[in-house]
Order: C-alpha cells, then structure tokens, then sequence
C-alpha cells in the first residue's frame, strides 16, 4: 500500500486482486461520504471529472440505489455496469469502484481498453475537485462536547474556493486544521513567523492580540496576551521546539501570567505546523496533541473552534482582501 498526496486530498492506494471476476478500484479520499457522493452525482461537477480525455467512452447514467451508485458506461460499443460504494472511515471515505462487463468478455479486456487507468484518473479528478471547495463554518452553533466525533468534520460552501477542515480525533486527543490560502507559502510563512504581521490576525475579534515577545527559533519562545474589549489580557506562550523554514515548526503552547509562568490549571497542547504550496495555494496543516480527553474538552468548551476558526478567517482577509 503506498500513499499519494494530491494537493490536500490523500489517496490511499490500495493493491487490486486481477483475478477477482469484477475489477475493483480501492481509494481512501479525505472527505465526508456526503461530499462524495455529491460530487459523483452533481450533473455539473460529473461533467467535469467524467472526462475521458483519449479514451472513446461515455458515462450514460448514474444513479443512487440502496446506498450504492450506479453507473451505465459506453466503451466501444460495450456497456459496462459500475458499482461504486461508498463508507465513512475516521480518516474520510472509503471509495470501491468494481468494473462489470455486461458481455462474457475476460476481465483482461478491461485492462485492453484502459478502463481502469480512466477510474484512476477520474478518481484524482473528484479529489481536485474536492479539494477547491471551501469547507467552512458560517454561525455554527458550538458543539457539545457529548457530541464530538471520532471522524473527520468537513464544512462546505460551495461558493468558495479554499479548504477548510476540522477534525476532532476524541480517542487519540488530537484535533486537525487544515486552510488553504490563495497566497504564495512565502507569505503565508511571514504571517505566522513576523510578529508585526502575526499580532493583526491571530486573536478573533472584538479581541486583539499584543505581543510582548517573539523569539522565533529553536527553543525560542512567543509571549502574548489577548485583550478584550473591556480590556481584560489573557496570557499565553508558545515555546517553539523544531523549525523547517516555510515547511513546518512544532512547540507547545500554554496558558500563562505575564511573565510567561505557566498556569498548572489549563491545558497545555503540543502543535505541529505543516505549510505546502502548489501553483500560488498554500495549504497549512495544523496538529494539536493533547494529554487527555478532558484536555481536548476543555480547550472546545472554551471556543477554541470558532476563535480559531475566525483568526483564519482574519488571515485570510489579510493576505487576499476581504471578500466581495
């Protein structure tokens, strides 16, 4: 089994059986099944990511029954019936596409027309297609924590074109953030790493967040407070442990007094920051690693969803302007 990255999408390539009397295409894509699903059946995006480029075929029909879709494919004058079945994993959604000859054809010939390297190649389509939607929260109402998920949470507006995930791991303590911003990795590096530019996104509003200190290098520490509007200061620090330049930093970061003295009372969290850029998109990967469950409910029941949700936002705005 390998892994493929595809943009923000990992593909999971899983090992065919070619002596199974169907040919069956495995992925993992890092969606939602509903997300899925939509894509496959949306008439327009099919349009887009049924393409056959050189190949002489044609996607007939497509339908929803019993859970499954159902696909009719023209292919040089044969018809193949396709499966394609869909399940929620914890890490996105399992896709089984199982090519059928309706003729007593051998399953070789599907190997002869190439029809399995179309799928694969459809399949990256729908995680490009995927992957340049905007999954956002827009007045989400905070979520219990009774009801955090082991499984990924995706929010979509179709409208948009950036990523945003957020996924909450209960079992394993960690939660995972992925934004793509339309800016170059360069710029989006400055706007975690230069203070100046740091302290104009990183508290939601109405707070604002002051600086006291920045120290970015290995065993360098980031000290600050964010102020209230009534002008109440919440301290914090973030002691910054391994640094790839525009690639990835990792530290810790914890509530704290003004002179950067822990408070024993709260939680303290591990990051990890990843950053990549394809074509002038850059996508940042956050990881946050927490000691215990109550750990990770805490930091929820504090907001730190829509706070954090908000400064991305913020971020956003400062790098490519507001939004029409």
């Amino acid at each position: 089994m390998r892994a493929i990255r595809n943009d923000s999408v990992e593909v999971l390539d899983m090992i065919t059986d070619p002596t199974a009397p169907a040919h069956v295409i495995s992925r993992l894509l890092a969606a939602s099944e509903e997300h899925v699903r939509n894509v496959l059946l949306d008439p327009a995006l099919r349009a887009i990511w049924a393409r056959s480029g050189a190949h002489t075929t044609s996607i007939h029909s497509v339908k929803l029954d019993q859970g499954e879709l159902l696909v009719k494919e023209f292919v040089q004058g044969q018809v193949i019936d396709i499966r394609i079945h869909l399940q929620e994993r914890t890490t996105g959604c399992a896709v089984d596409v199982e090519l059928r000859l309706e003729t007593e054809l051998d399953i070789a010939n599907v190997y002869d027309l190439s029809i399995d390297d179309l799928w694969e190649a459809r399949l990256y389509a729908i995680a490009d297609l995927l992957a340049s939607r905007k999954l956002r929260i827009t007045n989400a109402p905070r979520i219990p924590v009774d009801q955090l998920q082991l499984t990924s949470r995706h929010y979509w507006n179709m409208g948009q074109q950036a990523l945003f995930n957020f996924i909450v791991e209960k079992n394993e303590h960690t939660v995972t953030v992925e934004r793509s911003f339309n800016a170059p990795v360069d710029l989006v590096w400055a706007a975690w790493t230069d203070p100046e530019i740091l302290c104009k996104w990183w508290a939601p509003k109405p707070y604002r967040c002051l600086i006291k200190s920045l120290d970015f290098r290995e065993g360098g520490r980031w000290l600050y407070c964010m102020e209230g509007p009534q002008g109440d200061r919440h301290w914090c620090f973030f002691d910054y442990e391994a640094i790839r330049p525009k690639s990835y930093f990792s530290g810790s970061d914890a509530f704290c007094n003004e002179q950067g003295e822990a408070n024993s009372t709260k939680p303290k969290v591990r990051w990890e920051a990843h950053f990549s850029e394809s074509d002038g998109r850059t996508i940042v990967r956050i990881q946050l690693y927490f000691d215990t469950t109550e750990d990770l409910e805490q930091i929820v029941q504090m907001g730190f969803k829509e706070g954090f949700t908000m400064g991305l936002d913020q971020l956003d705005e400062l790098l490519v302007g507001p939004k029409a």
